[in-house]
């Protein structure tokens, strides 16, 4: 037998298994990383989806509820405010600015008691228990500068976006 032929053979067959080895290792390193990254990609325009729908979604129903107070004559008529999309994005305001958010808060807060006194002067008239007292009128009002001001910035993000 001879032996530097067998450990010569030996050698290489090592040296090919380790850089085989390596080389796999390479791959899949580059497959993982390039995994993460699409997938990290995917995530984020997914939230930049939800986000946009949320911003248009609050800008549609805010237009809508200046629209609702300007056609608003006087103390008795009570149309109530829309408050549904409010109600599926509030949670997802954090990606506005603060002054922003704290404007939407302040007219969906007075929506919710001007709902409320509409929805009791209306029970209310229905028994002839009661008149209007201009609750309405005054919760209502109180929409008017947050939701314009809001509007404004949610119109400016979704120009930028």
């Amino acid at each position: 037998m001879d032996w530097p032929n067998v450990f010569s053979g030996l050698l290489g067959a090592v040296i090919g298994s380790i850089a085989t080895l390596a080389g796999s290792i390479w791959a899949a390193n580059r497959t993982v990383k390039g995994s993460v990254m699409l997938a990290d990609r995917e995530r984020e325009e997914r939230e930049r989806i939800i986000m946009l729908s949320s911003a248009s979604g609050l800008l549609a129903e805010i237009r809508d509820n200046l629209r609702i107070l300007g056609e608003t004559p006087d103390n008795h008529t009570l149309v109530p405010f829309l408050d549904d999309m409010w109600e599926v994005h509030k949670g997802n305001l954090s990606f506005l600015p603060l002054a922003t958010q704290e404007n939407i808060r302040k007219g969906y807060a007075s929506v919710v008691f001007a709902n409320a006194t509409a929805t009791r002067d209306l029970y209310q008239l229905e028994y002839n228990q009661g008149f209007l007292e201009g609750q309405y009128k005054t919760h209502s009002q109180n929409t008017k500068e947050p939701f314009e001001y809001a509007q404004k910035e949610l119109e400016d993000y979704l120009k930028k976006a």
